[in-house]
């Protein structure tokens, strides 16, 4: 079963209902409650698939502020992608007021300061680290974006994260870990989507065009710095500015054909008969023994080593660990019920 935690205001009495959900609200901001009303109170369900949450909440009508200054930072550093469920939910953002409607998407980073208003409903967001998000995208600042349902891409993401809350009660560890890149996979096309990125300054558009390449070409152990600037017409200078933030072309071909290699060995249903030699040559490494070497360098560990204790493995990998973590420290406070 994969890792899961449900936790409820119905199960404390009346009297803690009210910070019992500002506990739970506080990864996200903190929640008051709305005008003329003096209740707070909801439930939350967290699933953990791999490198993003699946967060399900129903709650009472309410307003939560998010404030960030030096001496009040967030302790979480996450991206939110928010989809309200049977209702509306008003956004003020830095004095820009943004009216989300059922089933379109909001994205909010715990970083940035937010203001919000719900009534009675529910919302299914996913959670994921800010990090992982604006690498996969290739760009910052998506917090505030808001991307509406007239959009197919957004439609069918969506889709997939309804049917996969529904599917959470069954999915196993390795089913999960699986479920959350494709998701991850998903809200990075329906940002491109919803935002034509295709239109990008053409330095972009050249540096996705090598990735893509890079990914279609992580098997061949000759992909170095030479092989793109003739492919690509570029000069060593300009490729080194357009790869900075990832140390060089060099380091992410590496780090591609690492984390490829991770994802596999975390991901096949029987690690103990995954063949070394043959996950390095798939990713591009001259030799298991290279492979293996580098591999210790970046994760700590040989691939056996992660192959013997997967699913260990696999909660320690989870990006959203902290959000997870949290919930598990509350709900340990919680009587049992």
């Amino acid at each position: 079963m994969a890792n899961r935690i449900c936790i409820s205001t119905h199960n404390v009495p009346l009297e803690d209902r009210m910070e019992l959900w500002r506990q739970i609200t506080y990864p996200l901001y903190e929640s008051t409650p709305a005008p003329r009303k003096n209740f707070l109170g909801g439930s939350v369900e967290i699933l953990s698939l791999g490198e993003v949450s699946l967060v399900y909440s129903t709650f009472s009508q309410h307003r939560g502020v998010r404030l960030v200054n030096k001496n009040n930072l967030p302790r979480f550093e996450n991206l939110w992608i928010h989809m309200p469920l049977g209702h509306n939910v008003y956004v003020n953002e830095r004095g820009k007021k943004i009216k989300v409607c059922d089933r379109e998407i909001y994205i909010s980073d715990t970083t940035q300061c937010m203001e919000a208003y719900s009534g009675n409903g529910a919302t299914l967001s996913v959670v994921l680290d800010r990090n992982i998000l604006e690498k996969e995208c290739g760009r910052t600042g998506l917090h505030g974006m808001h991307l509406k349902n007239n959009n197919p891409l957004v439609i069918l993401l969506t889709s997939i994260m309804t049917e996969y809350h529904k599917l959470s009660p069954v999915l196993n560890e390795r089913d999960a870990f699986i479920s959350g890149n494709f998701l991850l996979d998903m809200i990075v096309c329906a940002i491109g989507g919803a935002c034509n990125f295709d239109y990008s300054p053409p330095a972009t558009f050249i540096k996705d065009q090598i990735k893509l390449y890079i990914l279609e070409n992580i098997h061949n152990p000759s992909l170095r710095v030479e092989h793109f600037l003739d492919k690509f017409q570029l000069s060593r200078s300009a490729l080194y500015r357009m790869f900075e933030k990832e140390s060089g072309i060099a380091r992410y071909i590496k780090q591609q054909r690492l984390e490829l290699a991770l994802k596999q060995i975390l991901t096949d249903g029987n690690g103990q008969k995954t063949s070394i030699k043959a996950i390095a040559y798939k990713y591009g490494f001259p030799s298991p023994e290279s492979f293996t070497y580098a591999f210790r360098v970046q994760f700590g560990c040989s691939p056996r080593d992660v192959m013997n204790k997967r699913f260990d493995i696999i909660h320690t990998l989870d990006t959203a660990g902290s959000i997870m973590g949290y919930y598990s420290d509350l709900k340990l406070l919680l009587p049992k019920c």
